[in-house]
């Protein structure tokens, strides 16, 4: 990325971590896609001088169901805001003891119990003709390198981060073929 660049940071927030009160400077605009409207207005302001775009992902009354999510919308309308960068958090358990409630984990690979939901979504997106986004997690271009840059700037700020590789997470590619068949 040259120097130039302006980043912004687009941040979809999960239950309990899409609080605007992180943002300086707050302004909402509600926006309309081409999947149709995104879980909430777009909170618009800065965190320490950057610019950021916040999104609730079940809406700020949490009224949308994961499976309700319109994922398409919400990416659309951070990446149409400016978005450079997204930071989507997600609020889980372990089945690790080591890893403890607060936790920062940055993952590699998950688990999609959504991924049939999703696919049909989609199919049906195609089938109406609304354009698609080509690119998921799975392809080549969502590679460990995404991984990198949060765990640089993590120790930067001397944070405790936990991370696991492919080799040490339960889903693992041909596992998650495995599990999705």
């Amino acid at each position: 990325m040259s120097a130039s660049m302006q980043i912004k940071i687009g941040i979809i927030g999960g239950s309990g971590l899409d609080d605007p009160d992180i943002l300086e400077g707050r302004t909402e605009k509600y926006v309309d896609t081409p999947y149709g409207k995104p879980s909430d207005a777009l909170i618009m302001g800065k965190i320490k001088n950057v610019e950021c775009v916040l999104l609730a992902r079940h809406g700020r009354q949490h009224t949308i169901m994961p499976t309700d999510v319109n994922y398409q919308a919400n990416i659309w309308a951070l990446r149409e805001e400016g978005c450079t960068h997204l930071l989507v958090t997600t609020a889980c358990g372990s089945l690790r003891e080591e890893i403890q409630p607060g936790d920062i984990v940055i993952i590699d690979q998950f688990i999609d119990r959504f991924a049939r939901v999703s696919l049909l979504r989609r199919a049906a997106a195609s089938i109406n003709g609304s354009p698609s986004l080509k690119d998921s997690l799975w392809s080549p271009q969502c590679s460990l390198s995404l991984s990198h840059s949060p765990l640089e700037l993590c120790t930067t700020l001397q944070y405790v981060v936990l991370y696991w590789t492919a080799d040490e997470v339960f889903s693992k590619p041909t596992m998650s073929e495995r599990y999705n068949t």
